[in-house]
């Protein structure tokens, strides 16, 4: 079994973000047990479906966040999004978006 040291470089390829000028910061927990529960995947749909250009959000990948039982973890602005798969995590996304666009 990876430790999640090693199961989050799996998954990081830099900070997906410009260097300013992001608004969202959504981190995927790339610890043993999510690496094991598809974070990998959720990690890949969300690099694949964002704009990182439009500044809006900021994409990494992290060490284990403690959340084990919920795996795949998420967070966006730190609030706990549990048993993500890639279609929800990009739906979230995609609602976080509309928000923004609405409030513009």
């Amino acid at each position: 079994m990876e430790n999640s040291s090693s199961a989050a470089q799996h998954l990081r390829p830099g900070n997906l973000s410009p260097e300013n000028g992001h608004t969202h910061i959504i981190r995927i927990c790339a610890g043993a047990t999510c690496h094991a529960q598809m974070a990998r995947q959720v990690f890949d749909a969300l690099r694949q479906c964002l704009d990182i250009a439009d500044g809006l959000f900021t994409l990494e990948a992290t060490d284990c966040m403690g959340a084990c039982g919920l795996a795949p973890v998420m967070t966006v602005d730190g609030e706990v999004y549990a048993k993500m798969t890639p279609a929800r995590a990009i739906a979230l996304l995609e609602e976080i978006r509309a928000k923004g666009s609405a409030q513009a």
